[in-house]
């Protein structure tokens, strides 16, 4: 098992955040991506995660929150997230061969990226702006059933309660269903003793 770190790390507004241009592995190459790499042997994914981004940025920055964990086959990937001190983010730089870039989070969709930046991101957002929230995320490439929860769970904040109000009343849908099949088989069997 391969295990890796990628960070999203926005500015104080949220409003930008730094992402770097991929070169390798090919399929990455040419394309946006959160700033991350391989975790080291006794490394800690956090520990990856702040040395990574001093190697890739220059910034070592310590409070980087997690996000998700996302696993292959023989691979792993723990996301993180984090906001730069008023005027810190401006210090972030590329200090290695892929370049770093400052992007208008509004303005993703206007360069190549890998796709699931599309929902990384704005559960990021979703978590630094209600950081009290209790919630599970559906991803369309992990869940197609329930991708399409995941739109109205980053864009209504009412939509935490919303999913936990379904869940119960799927729960006693179920619980009803299957006092009536019990009452139905009691019903059957009293029938027949009758019948007897």
């Amino acid at each position: 098992m391969v295990n890796y770190v990628c960070g999203f790390y926005f500015d104080h507004t949220l409003a930008r955040v730094v992402l770097i241009w991929k070169e390798k592995p090919k399929w990455q190459a040419g394309k946006l991506n959160g700033v991350g790499g391989k975790i080291e042997a006794c490394e800690s994914p956090l520990l990856a995660m702040r040395r990574e981004f001093n190697e890739e940025c220059g910034i070592d920055h310590e409070e980087w929150n997690d996000l998700i964990v996302i696993a292959g086959h023989d691979w792993q990937v723990y996301f993180f997230y984090a906001t730069g001190k008023a005027n810190e983010f401006e210090y972030a730089e590329t200090q290695e061969t892929e370049e770093i870039a400052k992007i208008d989070i509004d303005k993703l969709d206007d360069y190549p990226h890998i796709s699931n930046l599309r929902w990384l991101i704005p559960m990021a957002l979703y978590k630094m702006k209600f950081p009290e929230e209790d919630i599970s995320f559906y991803s369309p490439e992990l869940n197609p059933l329930k991708g399409e929860r995941i739109n109205t769970m980053l864009h209504d904040p009412n939509a935490p309660k919303v999913a936990e109000q379904e869940a119960a009343g799927e729960a006693a849908n179920a619980e009803a269903t299957n006092e009536q099949a019990t009452e139905g088989t009691q019903e059957s069997a009293e029938e027949g003793n009758t019948e007897g």
